[in-house]
């Protein structure tokens, strides 16, 4: 080093050496005291904790970017499988409609009988409902309309979605028990998009609940919350799901009827979700099922 007079300083993180300082004299000729030998101590701890740490820091750089790129190729391979496993669906939903439109289309071409014409106009025209149904539905999954708010009292609509499910028919038997809260002030709604909320859990509860039992609609205001809200329950007393199934209730496709696309609470948590709300679901098997949406009162632009 041209010259007898020198001092090493270890740089030490963690009780490991990861480098070292010399230091000599050369140009100054001044003795190397202890003082300079621990100034240059002092100073070689703190310059190994900043090669540390730039090193750390480099290390998670790097892993962040690794961990960036390897969300981007899940995200991709899942989207790549909800479209696949969404073509999979429709083809074999169109697949049964189609082929009974075509037999009987043709059963009528052969044999123009007035009653069987009748019968089986009857079978093609719910045959094209649920075609248009699928169609519906799947157009809602893959371009879901942002909400267009407007002021509503969820009671009122509440009861109008309830009448709508009566009229269908298919609740003969079942007892209705809806309970509004006066307390829910009207608050600011997509209130076509809702209403389909509603109808999908309404129908769904009546399709679970054998004639005798009942369906229970609980509307209750959260206005001791931080933000209010509101928030319904609908309630059944049928056959209630698996436990291994009510994990899959909202993933796209999922169903336990023999009809039906798998979309329709996969699109209500997606319009509830819009709406800044959140929905759940509880179950027993044979004891049935609560679903519980949460609301809250004001858009998120009037909370910002």
């Amino acid at each position: 080093m041209g010259t007898h007079h020198f001092v090493a300083v270890p740089l030490i993180v963690r009780e490991k050496t990861i480098g070292i300082i010399l230091a000599d004299n050369l140009y100054s000729g001044a003795p190397i005291t202890e003082d300079s030998v621990d100034l240059l101590t002092t100073f070689a701890g703190s310059a190994a904790l900043a090669l540390e740490n730039a090193g750390l820091y480099h290390e998670v750089q790097e892993k962040v970017t690794q961990l960036e790129h390897t969300q981007e190729e899940l995200v991709q391979a899942e989207r790549l499988a909800v479209i696949g496993q969404m073509s999979a669906r429709i083809a074999h939903e169109i697949r049964n409609p189609l082929a009974t439109i075509g037999g009987f289309a043709r059963s009528i071409q052969r044999n123009p009988d007035p009653d069987r014409v009748q019968s089986a106009a009857a079978i093609i025209r719910d045959e094209v409902i649920r075609l248009e149904n699928l169609l519906r539905d799947t157009l809602s999954f893959t371009r879901p309309p942002k909400p267009v708010l407007a002021p509503a009292h969820l009671n009122t609509l509440i009861q109008e979605v309830k009448t709508m499910v009566e009229e269908d028919g298919a609740s003969d038997g079942i007892d209705w028990n809806i309970h509004p809260s006066p307390d829910i002030p009207e608050f600011q709604l997509d209130i076509a998009q809702m209403k389909e909320v509603c109808l999908n859990i309404f129908q769904n509860a009546v399709q679970a609940t054998s004639s005798g039992g009942s369906i229970e609609v609980l509307a209750e205001y959260l206005g001791d919350q931080e933000e209010p809200s509101v928030q319904i329950e609908i309630r059944d007393t049928g056959e209630g799901i698996r436990e291994k199934d009510l994990e899959q209730l909202f993933t796209p496709f999922f169903t336990t009827k023999t009809y039906g696309t798998g979309l329709g609470l996969v699109i209500s948590k997606q319009i509830v979700e819009d709406h800044g709300g959140k929905i759940v679901a509880e179950s027993r098997e044979s004891e049935g099922t609560t679903i519980r949406i949460t609301l809250p009162i004001r858009s998120k632009a009037e909370r910002s």
